[in-house]
Order: C-alpha cells, then sequence, then structure tokens
C-alpha cells in the first residue's frame, strides 16, 4: 500500500481522480441587470459595502448571548402584553 500524504491511505496502482470543475450557470445574454444581479462576486461585494457602511465585524454572537437576548425580548413582549390588557381592561369609556 501506498501513503500518501495529502489523502491518506490509497491501494497501489490507484491514483486519486482528476477534479471536475463545478457547474457553470448561464446568465441571460441579453439582460446586464440581472447578470449582475445573480453574480456571487456582486453580491460578496454588496454584503461587505453594506457591512462596512453598519460598521460591522462579521463577529457571530455566542449561544449563551443569543439565549440571553431571546429571554429578554420574551419577556419584554410578555410585558407589552399585560400592559395592553391593563390598559384596555381599566379604560373608562
Amino acid at each position: 500500500m501506498h501513503k500518501s500524504k495529502d489523502f491518506g491511505e490509497q491501494p497501489s496502482g490507484q491514483g486519486r481522480a482528476a477534479p471536475q470543475s463545478p457547474p457553470s450557470r448561464a446568465a441571460p445574454a441579453n439582460n446586464d441587470k440581472l447578470r449582475f444581479l445573480s453574480s456571487n462576486t456582486a453580491s460578496r461585494a454588496r454584503r461587505r459595502l453594506i457591512a462596512s457602511v453598519l460598521g460591522l465585524k462579521g463577529v457571530m454572537i455566542t449561544d449563551v448571548q443569543l439565549a440571553v437576548f431571546a429571554n429578554v425580548l420574551g419577556v419584554t413582549l410578555f410585558l407589552l402584553v399585560v400592559l395592553y390588557h391593563y390598559i384596555s381592561a381599566n379604560n373608562s369609556k
């Protein structure tokens, strides 16, 4: 058996398969706007532009931060519903 550095053990006499290129998506030839909108490079550039304008750094929040945020949001919404019902029940019309 012959051991390859990158791909682990391979049986002797069998080489790696040739890499295949990903299938290309053909954009409409007559419509430049659609080609621009469907471009991966353009969408990445737009995301980077929006992130830089908003001052976002692309840092993900932790699970604990997400849980705290979800709980605070839920308690706030619950208190708003209670306040709405308290105001509507004590309305003197």
